[in-house]
């Protein structure tokens, strides 16, 4: 259950209207967060749903998210969750090379800050970005 006596959405919101306002694709994209999280659902597994939703949305993204209640054979997708090591170096990463992309902060590029970051900034070339980030094997 989300806790909503604190007003962490009212908080979040204007912490993302604070450090992406500037951002290019920032009235473009901004709407669809806020209209998530002012619906206050009441589990966070459906915020989180929804969040990703728009994210594949706005990413023109064709995939397909399934509700299941019972357990789904995936002998055919490669579970990489493994391969994710919270203080290696992406880097170190065989499947994901960050393609630089324009940010709003810093002089230097800071690889995997986020998808809202990169929609922000880059908007519907988003999607190439995060295609042509994939490692070629």
């Amino acid at each position: 259950m989300i806790d909503y006596s604190q007003k962490w959405e009212s908080i979040h919101l204007r912490g993302i209207q604070s450090a992406y306002g500037k951002a290019p694709f920032f009235e473009y994209f901004f709407p669809y967060f806020e209209s998530a999280l002012i619906k206050r659902p009441e589990k966070l597994w459906d915020l989180n749903w929804e969040l990703l939703t728009i994210c594949l949305k706005l990413l023109k993204s064709n995939v397909k998210l399934v509700k299941s209640k019972s357990h789904i054979d995936l002998t055919e997708v490669e579970d990489i969750r493994a391969q994710i090591v919270p203080k290696a170096s992406f880097s170190s990463r065989s499947y994901y090379t960050p393609v630089i992309y324009s940010q709003l902060f810093g002089l230097d590029f800071e690889p995997n800050l986020s998808v809202v970051d990169l929609l922000f900034c880059e908007g519907p070339a988003a999607k190439n970005i995060i295609l042509n980030s994939v490692k070629k094997q």
